[in-house]
């Protein structure tokens, strides 16, 4: 059983951004490299956020990386001079200044991420070849542990439930809502868009995410099998099709696979909150992993580096590793 993250340092994720986002000019908009450990993005974000004393819509980032790893990735910060960020010290968040932005960050300037990956108790040799396809599932990282059972109750616009599991399980906005609550008993909407609307995002897309990994497997006839938390994954020797399948939402026809979980196309359109509404979109069924590079540093313990275009989960790479290479997760 192979182990995964023992230590921060046995992931590192390393950012490439799009070069087309800086200024040649001094801007408003400062670009840093924020070096984390043991931070969801989000969180590390608003600790500058809040150390910086300035609001978090000062703040963007192109995209989240893990919690449980030493990551490097860019964030711009609006109006606040490079002195002050400068003086900030915090533990397990550094900031290094890379120049100026024409504007604030979007899902769209990332280009890829470099990973560096220690596999512990991995016995024997990893072959595979430097290029290399692997279904583009999503992995735990996107359910978390109640993502997906907010986002159902998001779908069905069941507001009162998703604010008794935040007071429950959200350390960082449970006093808030409790707060908001104890004012205005029945705001239940109100209470949840204390949450920063990327946060609030991230439950419906963990339902999205859960549907395309469904149909994913539907594709695929498995040589080998995954578990993770929201069921199995399923990986083969070869795939013989790369077409896309939807991110279901509003605009999508009905699928057989929405009746399944008790939903419709119609669940996606949130009138009540519509900033958390979506549409839908085509994802690719596979990504290709690129540069991959294997060393063994002892009989049971294997680095991996290799590039992966922006959206992509390396944890994903490393299930079908070991599934090929005959070794499973712990």
């Amino acid at each position: 059983m192979y182990i995964l993250k023992d230590q921060p340092e046995d992931f590192i994720v390393e950012e490439n951004i799009s070069p087309s986002i800086f200024s040649q000019e001094p801007t408003h908009y400062h670009v840093y490299l924020l070096t984390k450990k043991n931070y969801t993005t989000e969180r590390a974000v608003r600790q500058v956020a809040f150390s910086l004393k300035k609001p978090r819509n000062k703040f963007s980032y192109a995209g989240t990386k893990d919690k449980k790893a030493i990551t490097k990735q860019h964030i711009v910060i609006q109006g606040v001079s490079k002195e002050q960020v400068e003086k900030l010290v915090l533990e397990d968040i550094s900031l290094e200044f890379k120049g100026y932005a024409k504007n604030h960050l979007r899902l769209g300037d990332l280009e890829s991420n470099r990973f560096h990956i220690v596999i512990r108790n991995a016995p024997g040799p990893i072959q595979e070849k430097e290029t290399f396809e692997v279904p583009n599932y999503f992995d735990d990282q996107r359910f978390s542990t109640q993502n997906v059972t907010i986002g159902m109750h998001l779908l069905k616009k069941e507001f009162d439930k998703i604010t008794a599991l935040l007071i429950e399980h959200d350390d960082d906005f449970s006093e808030k809502i409790s707060a908001h609550l104890e004012k205005l008993p029945n705001d239940h909407i109100g209470a949840i868009r204390l949450l920063p609307r990327k946060t609030m995002l991230f439950f419906v897309h963990a339902v999205q995410s859960l549907l395309f990994n469904e149909l994913l497997k539907k594709e695929i006839t498995p040589t080998y099998t995954s578990s993770y938390s929201q069921g199995e994954l399923y990986f083969a020797d070869e795939y013989t099709f790369t077409h896309q399948l939807p991110l279901l939402g509003f605009e999508h026809d009905e699928h057989p696979i929405l009746e399944e979980y008790g939903l419709s196309s119609r669940n996606f359109l949130i009138t009540s909150m519509p900033e958390l509404s979506l549409s839908g979109s085509m994802r690719n069924a596979f990504f290709t992993v690129k540069n991959f590079l294997a060393e063994e540093i002892n009989e049971v313990t294997k680095k991996v580096s290799f590039d992966l275009p922006k959206g992509c989960y390396a944890t994903i790479v490393i299930r079908q590793l070991a599934a090929r290479n005959g070794f499973d997760q712990q």
